[in-house]
């Protein structure tokens, strides 16, 4: 006889929920890109450089910055000038092992098309950006989270305490801008339901 299991799946069906924000925040890995696969290929390269195995850098690396790994794994490099080189190498490298989170590109676009406040908070620095932090921070700093589970599963992004829990950005949608107040309404379904 087999038995029947019931899905421990999380079930992503909340009704929709329509919130007004004076601006926007957007983490940049995990929420907008996932780059892992990129970051993988990054700190191993970087890794073999400085003589240190990528292996233990990658066990304890990941929502940390680059400068504070440095400092503990070559305190000879952890100075800004090589920290902002090294981050600027990752997109120039491995760019092409990044892939964009559904629905951020849409959303974004809307955004600035509606001049709507709206920014990038990353612990990476100026050339990652241009060329996860996060929600934990957001909720430090007393504003409402919603996360993505890109990177994270369900559980570990449920234990940061987020406000709203989606599969990635379609859940997402740019309802109004309030162009006065500089108010951004966004419509959030299909989150998560605890």
């Amino acid at each position: 006889m087999g038995s029947t299991e019931q899905s421990t799946q999380p079930a992503y069906s909340a009704p929709p929920e329509t919130v007004t924000f004076d601006g926007l925040l957007f983490d940049m890995d995990g929420t907008i890109i996932d780059s892992t696969a990129a970051v993988v290929k990054h700190w191993e390269s970087v890794g073999n450089e400085i003589g240190v195995d990528p292996a233990v850098i990658l066990e304890t690396s990941h929502g940390r910055r680059s400068i504070d790994m440095l400092k503990v794994l070559a305190p000879e490099k952890a100075n800004w000038e090589y920290v902002q080189h090294m981050e600027g190498l990752l997109p120039k490298h491995y760019s092409e092992d990044a892939v964009e989170i559904p629905g951020a590109r849409p959303l974004l676009e809307q955004l600035i098309a509606r001049s709507a406040p709206w920014t990038i908070v990353t612990s990476g620095t100026v050339p990652l950006v241009t060329g996860p932090r996060g929600h934990p921070a957001g909720k430090a700093a007393g504003c409402r989270v919603l996360a993505v589970v890109t990177s994270h599963t369900a559980e570990q992004v449920l234990a940061a305490g987020p406000d709203w829990v989606v599969r990635d950005l379609s859940s997402v949608r740019l309802v109004s801008v309030d162009e006065e107040r500089g108010a951004v309404t966004l419509e959030v379904r299909d989150a998560l339901v605890v």
